[in-house]
């Protein structure tokens, strides 16, 4: 008797292991982190030449760790923005994407990416805003192997004119006053660091990438030969 017990004990045990090994693996949005947004940078080329390397500007880098329903680091799967709710016409995809190891679908408007071995994986997506702002809620969506991660608000440092320029600071600057004014007056496309507000972080973050611009011949351009998503 106490040897059927037994049987069925280790039966119940690893009944209960198999269960965790297949649950195992699968990214958990409450246990992953995200940041809150992420903006629109500069895809440049080395020299300021069209014909050179294109790059992107590093102050759009984001990185955020999978993690599964064990709170355990999800590697070597893919994650996938969807910006389709967000770039049906205030802000474009540059065509080309350069970030390491960024995977660009223009028909769709998604970029993806591979986390390491640690469950991360860094997005620094090109692109600019085009016309008067329209999205003002997070409308990006991050999923990995079809579950639902979270949702980042989209923010952009190139108005579309041809790179970072004065009047790209000047329009942070307008929407910061703006924002101070009335919070209903929020403009998401100056909110760099994606936390629901236009403030001094955001006006230092256009200042930074703009001065960078002047000093360097590698950033800047919107998208570089001009080609965008539909």
């Amino acid at each position: 008797m106490n040897g059927l017990i037994r049987k069925a004990g280790f039966f119940t045990l690893g009944a209960l292991l198999l269960a965790s090994m297949a649950v195992a693996g699968v990214p958990n949005g409450t246990n992953s982190t995200l940041t809150l947004g992420i903006p629109l940078v500069g895809g440049s080329t080395a020299g300021g030449s069209a014909e050179g390397i294109e790059v992107a500007d590093p102050a759009g880098a984001r990185t955020f760790t999978i993690r599964d329903g064990n709170n355990v680091a999800v590697p070597n799967v893919v994650v996938i923005i969807d910006f389709s709710a967000c770039t049906t016409g205030e802000f474009r995809l540059c065509g080309t994407q350069t970030g390491t190891g960024m995977t660009i679908n223009c028909g769709a408007r998604t970029i993806s990416g591979t986390t390491n071995g640690l469950g991360q994986v860094t997005f620094n997506v090109a692109g600019h805003t085009v016309g008067s702002p329209a999205v003002n809620t997070p409308c990006a969506t991050v999923t990995s192997l079809s579950q639902n991660l979270g949702t980042l608000r989209l923010a952009s440092y190139d108005d579309g004119s041809g790179g970072v320029t004065g009047g790209d600071v000047g329009r942070v600057l307008s929407d910061r006053a703006g924002y101070i004014a009335s919070t209903g007056n929020y403009r998401m496309r100056s909110d760099f660091d994606g936390d629901a507000d236009v403030d001094g972080a955001d006006v230092g973050s256009m200042l930074s990438v703009r001065a960078a611009t002047i000093v360097s011949t590698t950033q800047g351009f919107s998208c570089a030969g001009g080609v965008t998503c539909p």
